[in-house]
Parts: structure tokens; C-alpha cells; sequence
């Protein structure tokens, strides 16, 4: 054999040992690959998972829980590449982005970026979900920041405040929420702000490329898809939809939605040439097509194929399989952030819209007309009495992976014909959960506002490793949840995030007066009959009863005048005033006194008193309390009078009781103009 002979079969098989390199690794990352979560809605922007081994139903004892931990609050879901699980979360100290061993949980990195969000209200925390591209995470945060990342350390790549880079006055109400949109070399994020309702942002140097649109954002994260081989950017904005040129971000075709307030956070389904949307509010869902415009070349439009009543998402989006919707169809006005949301979980067609089965929640005190199909009993019902409540959908194996707003883990079978549950078990409870689940490699993970779970739903993740104690769902820190509002508001307000109009706060003020002079002519009656029967009680008695009373009546008659009159009734600001209107009284009058405690006691109280009152209200969604603790200083100058004077009988007596009245009206006056300067009222 001649020496170039050899040398030519050493370089083929050199060359064929480099090919098969090349192709195992190859292999191994697209296999790698296929099992990542990059985006909050997966690979796909669809919900979907390529995981073919997911368990057929649960074990007695539950799903193997592989671990556990504490997470600060907010509502940001996660993504996965490799052995990195990464999400967002909030503490005192500010808001992170955090990167997790996948495996055990453990903490390889964080990056604080902002300082806490909301920390007091309804909804703190950080709300968009990190996006994974290019070995790089990029975020965002409730105020508007938007960062990159470096995937291997988490060091500060770039970062920009979108509000401030294109001057965004009308901000989205309960903080940014839009999670970025990474496509080859560029960022796509909403921003609704004239001239920049979406832009698009240089994925290495957070620079603009382009920026479009007119339209005022909603919740919904850019959605990028093809239509007729060409790449497109859908917004979902809060009263339009729009379609931008992913090159240029040319608007390339628009409709209108509605007008007004109309917030959307579910995600559209795409199935080229047609759109699905839904709408909060009772709005329902529809489904349209996309054309070609015949007359302007490269635009398109928007036809209606079918609108409907049912499905309509709001913060827990649907998911598409083998031509049907499966997702949550929310009864309620809103999603309520202080118990379970009603509604149903339903099944129907994609392309008709026709309804297939639902799955129904508690009803009570719904007001869902009569021709409504939604009104309709479902026989489902009966065969499976156990709801699944207001619950986020992922897809997976030809199974429906629920996580509900009581945290409870739920599979299904994807199946038009019935619903078929085949597991079910309680990982979260206490708490509310709105964070989508998501799966990687066989595990599956959850989280709410206190903890991240991450549980064994593959097969082969079943099985602990030798000298291993595996976790069930029973080692997990769980609590009871307890449905206050059913307990305490007999009749809730329909849209408990909106000022009260002006006939509820003059319906409320008319309550708490009469419980205010009922409280006194009962104490009255009481001392009148004390003393008839030879007990001997003087002013300062009958005082002190009738605050007891008026405490009472007034934390009382939220619930029982809401009941007898079937509206809100709001009176807690009447144990409010009567907490304060005790401590300014024993102030005034230890200014004779030489015992400091006799007004320390009584504010001690009343700031305890008002701590229990703004808790309450936020965990009942009452989001126009905090006005009620600032306007005490209306009724500081007569207050201050009246403990002054002489309440001898009878003359004294009804002195007070008027000034009583007319400085809780004063009170009442100042709140409701703190509630018109920020809100305006209604009608």
C-alpha cells in the first residue's frame, strides 16, 4: 500500500470518527434541548411539552416530591435549561432573578435588580418570567425594568427602564406583567406608549431596533408567529390587536377590541391562519382568521369566525390539542385575589367554538343569565363531583397538568369526550396559586407566594436512589386555606379593585350613622334601666357602653346588613372612628391626669385596630380602604371638644351624641374626598 493511500484512509477515518462525534453531540443537544422551558409558555409559546413519561396516575401517598423550599412572594413562573431552573421573587431586600439547581433546589445565583415592588398591597412581587436565549436570561419587572443576564453567573449584561427610554405616561394597572420575547437576535416587549406599543430591542446591547404601534399594553408578553411564510408579531394590547413586520415593525394589520378599561393576560392560541382570544369580565372568547388584504399588498386582516360567551381566561391561560381548548372559564367579573375564582373548566372545539364538557366550581351568588350556556347544568358533575377550580393548563403526554388556585396538582386526560381525572394531590395549600406549573426532565415545578415544589412526574423519577429518603406531599409545609370572604361578606362587591360609586358610599355613611345612634340609645336604655334597678351608673358608663356597642355594631353590620339588604354594605370605618375617638378623648383628658397610661392603653389599641383592618381588607380585596385610615384628622377639632364638656343628663347627653354624629360624618367626608382626589367617583 503507498504511503498517500494511507494517508488518505487515515483521513477518512479520522473524518468519520469527527462526523459521529459531531452527531452524538449533536444528538445529545437537540435531546437536551427538546426538554428545556425557555419561555413561561415553553418552546412553543403553546404550553405544550415534548415529555412522553409522565405518570398515568399517582401513587396513594402522592407524587414523590424530590424537594422543597421557601421563595419570596410574587408571581413570576419559571424556565429551564439543562440543570438550571431560574424564576423571580421579591423580599424586603428587594426583587431577584434567581437561578436554582435543578436537582436539589439549592441556590447557584442571584441578581437583585430593583427594590421591592407593592410590598404592602394586594399583588406584591415581581410578575413576568425570565426568558432563556443565546446562553443568556433576560427579565423584566412590575416597574418596567428590563435586563440580560449572563446564564452561568448572573452578571449584569445590560439593562434598560422601558418607561423612561420611550416616555410611557399611561402605565399598566398592577405593574408590568409582560415576560420578554427572545427570537433570534432581538427582544420583543410591549410598551403602550404612542409611537412604541411594541418594540423590538437588540438582544446583545438592549439598544431599540424598532419600535411601533399606538396602543395602550395590557398583561399579554409579544407573540411571535408565521403567516403565509412571514414572520409576524401579534400584540394583544388592551383594546386592540395588532400585527407588527418582525424585520421592519411596520404595523401590518389592526382591529379593535373594545373601549375603555379591558385588561387581557391570557395568551392567544395560534393554529395558522387562525387566532384565539379571550377576554376577562364575563367577555368570552373568539376566534378569527387571518387574510390577506386584497387591496394593500403585505397587510392583513382580522375576520371573525366565531364569538362566544364561554372560555373566557384571565390570569390562567388555555392550551390547544388535537383541535380543542382546555382551559378555565372564569364566572366571576375578576379573578378574585381572596378565594378560589368560580367558573368552570371546560373543553370545546377550536374551530366551531361548540362547548364539549366543563367541569363546574361553586355558584353561589352568581348572577349568570338564563340563556347563558354557561348556565347550563353539566352532566359531568355528577360523574365527577370534584371540581377543578380556576387552574393554570400545561400539556404534556397526552395528559393536562393543572395546577388550581388552591394549589392542589391535578392530571387529566386530554379527552374531548369527558373529563377524565386520573390524579390528584394538595402541594401548595394555604395559599393562593396563579403561577403556571412547568415541566422539565420528568420534574415538574410549582410555586406560590411563600414556596417552590418540585415534584417527580416522570416514571423513572419514581424510583429514590439507593439510601435515599424520598419526600412525599405530606413532608411538604402546607396549611388550610380558609375562605374568609365567604364567612365575613355575605355579598361581595362585583369589582372589588374599583372605587365605590357615589350611591354605595352615601348608602354606607346612612348605615354606619343609624348603628352609630342605635349604639347609643341602647346604651342609654341599658344605664336608664341600671339605675332603675338600683345600680348607680353615671355618664362616663353609658360612654364607655355605647363605644363597646358602636365597636360591635359596626364590625358586625359589614356582614349582616350586606345579607339583609343583598348589596355591599361597608361599616368597618365606624369601629375605625370608634377606636379613634376613645384614644383622643383619654388623650385630652390625661392632660389632667398624672397616669400616662390611661391614653397610651387606647392607642395601643387603635393602631392595633388598624393594622387588623387594612390585613383584612387586603385579604378580602377591598382595595379602597387605605383612604378610611387617612382622614381622621376630620374629625380631631370636635372630637377634642367633646371631651371637653359636661355629659350630665339630659342635655349633655345629647350634645354628644350629636357631635358624635356630625364628627364621624367629618371623618366619613375627608375619606370620600381622598377617594375622589385619586379614583373620582362614579355615579
Amino acid at each position: 500500500m503507498t504511503h498517500s493511500n494511507r494517508w488518505c484512509r487515515s483521513v477518512v477515518v479520522v473524518g468519520v470518527i469527527v462526523w459521529m462525534q459531531v452527531a452524538i453531540e449533536t444528538s445529545a443537544s437537540q435531546t437536551a434541548e427538546k426538554h428545556d422551558w425557555p419561555f413561561i409558555r415553553g418552546p412553543h409559546y403553546d404550553g405544550h411539552s415534548s415529555e412522553t413519561d409522565v405518570l398515568d396516575e399517582f401513587p396513594p401517598q402522592g407524587p414523590r416530591v424530590l424537594w422543597t423550599r421557601p421563595l419570596g412572594v410574587g408571581y413570576s413562573g419559571f424556565t429551564a435549561q439543562g440543570e438550571r431552573v431560574f424564576t423571580q421573587y421579591q423580599n424586603l431586600g428587594g426583587q431577584y432573578v434567581v437561578c436554582l439547581n435543578a436537582a436539589t433546589g439549592k441556590t447557584i445565583w442571584e441578581y437583585r435588580y430593583e427594590l421591592p415592588y407593592d410590598p404592602a398591597g394586594m399583588y406584591p412581587g415581581p410578575r413576568a418570567t425570565p426568558t432563556l436565549a443565546n446562553g443568556r436570561v433576560y427579565f423584566a419587572s412590575p416597574a418596567g425594568q428590563v435586563g440580560c443576564l449572563s446564564i452561568d453567573k448572573g452578571l449584569l449584561l445590560w439593562q434598560i427602564n422601558l418607561f423612561k427610554q420611550f416616555q410611557t405616561t399611561d402605565l399598566v394597572e398592577f405593574g408590568y406583567s409582560c415576560s420578554p420575547v427572545v427570537v433570534h437576535d432581538r427582544v420583543l416587549l410591549p410598551v403602550g406608549t404612542p409611537n412604541a406599543s411594541m418594540v423590538a430591542l437588540d438582544a446583545n446591547s438592549g439598544q431599540p431596533i424598532w419600535q411601533s404601534g399606538n396602543d395602550a399594553i395590557s398583561h399579554v408578553p409579544a407573540m411571535p408567529i408565521e403567516f403565509h411564510g412571514r414572520q409576524l408579531v401579534i400584540g394583544y394590547f388592551r383594546n386592540s390587536l395588532t400585527a407588527f413586520d418582525f424585520d421592519t415593525g411596520a404595523l401590518v394589520g389592526h382591529k379593535d377590541m373594545s373601549v375603555g378599561y379591558d385588561e387581557h393576560a391570557a395568551w392567544p392560541i395560534y393554529q395558522e391562519p387562525f387566532l384565539w382570544l379571550s377576554g376577562p369580565f364575563r367577555a368570552g372568547s373568539e376566534l378569527l382568521e387571518l387574510t390577506d388584504d386584497p387591496i394593500e399588498p403585505r397587510t392583513i386582516g382580522f375576520r371573525s369566525v366565531w364569538q362566544s360567551k364561554l372560555m373566557s381566561n384571565d390570569v390562567c391561560s388555555s392550551v390547544f390539542v388535537n383541535g380543542h381548548l382546555y382551559g378555565f372559564d372564569v364566572y366571576d367579573p375578576q379573578t378574585k385575589p381572596h378565594r378560589p375564582t368560580r367558573g368552570a373548566f371546560r373543553c370545546m372545539e377550536y374551530l366551531s367554538g361548540l362547548p364539549r364538557w366543563m367541569n363546574e366550581t361553586n355558584r353561589r351568588h352568581l348572577l349568570i343569565p338564563s340563556n347563558d350556556p354557561a348556565s347550563l347544568p353539566s352532566p359531568e358533575l355528577s360523574a365527577n363531583p370534584q371540581p377543578v377550580g380556576h387552574a393554570s393548563v400545561i400539556y404534556a403526554d397526552g395528559k393536562l397538568i393543572l395546577l388550581n388556585d388552591l394549589g392542589q396538582l391535578i392530571l387529566a386526560r386530554a379527552s374531548p369526550d369527558r373529563y377524565e381525572e386520573i390524579g390528584r394531590s394538595s402541594v401548595l395549600a394555604g395559599e393562593l396559586c396563579w403561577t403556571p406549573p412547568m415541566l422539565s426532565r420528568g420534574r415538574l415545578f410549582v410555586r406560590n407566594s411563600s414556596r417552590v415544589v418540585c415534584i417527580a412526574l416522570s416514571q423513572a423519577e419514581q424510583v429514590p436512589a439507593a439510601g435515599e429518603s424520598p419526600l412525599t406531599v405530606a413532608d411538604i409545609p402546607q396549611s388550610v386555606y380558609r375562605d374568609w370572604a365567604s364567612v365575613l361578606l355575605a355579598v361581595e362587591l362585583e369589582f372589588a379593585m374599583d372605587a365605590p360609586v357615589r350611591d354605595q358610599l352615601w348608602l354606607w355613611l346612612v348605615a354606619s350613622l343609624f348603628l352609630l345612634l342605635s349604639a347609643t340609645a341602647l346604651s342609654a336604655l341599658s344605664i336608664w334601666i341600671a339605675n332603675t334597678l338600683g345600680w348607680t351608673y353615671g355618664p362616663d358608663s353609658q360612654k364607655r357602653l355605647s363605644c363597646g356597642l358602636a365597636f360591635v355594631m359596626g364590625a358586625l353590620g359589614t356582614t349582616f346588613l350586606s345579607s339583609w339588604r343583598q348589596e355591599f354594605v361597608f361599616t368597618w370605618p365606624l369601629s375605625l372612628f370608634v377606636m379613634f375617638e376613645t384614644t383622643v378623648t383619654r388623650a385630652v383628658q390625661s392632660c389632667h391626669s398624672s397616669s400616662r397610661w390611661n391614653s397610651r392603653l387606647p392607642l395601643i389599641f387603635f393602631v392595633v385596630t388598624c393594622g387588623a383592618y387594612f390585613w383584612l381588607c387586603r385579604r378580602l380585596s377591598l382595595a379602597f380602604e387605605w383612604v378610611f385610615l387617612t382622614a381622621f384628622i376630620g374629625a380631631v377639632p370636635l372630637l377634642a371638644w367633646q371631651a371637653t364638656q359636661d355629659r350630665r343628663y339630659p342635655l349633655g347627653m345629647i350634645a354628644t351624641t350629636l357631635s358624635r354624629s356630625l364628627a364621624f360624618s367629618l371623618y366619613y367626608l375627608v375619606a370620600v374626598a381622598v377617594l375622589w382626589w385619586k379614583y373620582g367617583v362614579g355615579e
